[in-house]
């Protein structure tokens, strides 16, 4: 998936041929947030008890 434009330091001049996302600090939290939510959410829907734990586990 090529990088969104939102994600490059210089939006105009950026690459935006790039693949991926850089791993800011923002980009970090977001994705800490996105794992929180999804474990809040469905953590009764996940059979394997070890993954459960390391997803509440995790930081």
């Amino acid at each position: 998936m090529k990088r969104p434009a939102s994600t490059l330091g210089d939006m105009k001049r950026g690459n935006s041929q790039m693949i991926g996302v850089p791993a800011t600090e923002a980009i970090i939290k977001h994705g800490l947030e996105l794992i929180n939510n999804f474990v809040n959410d469905y953590c009764y829907s996940i059979d394997i008890d070890e993954m459960l734990e390391q997803l509440l586990k995790y930081s």
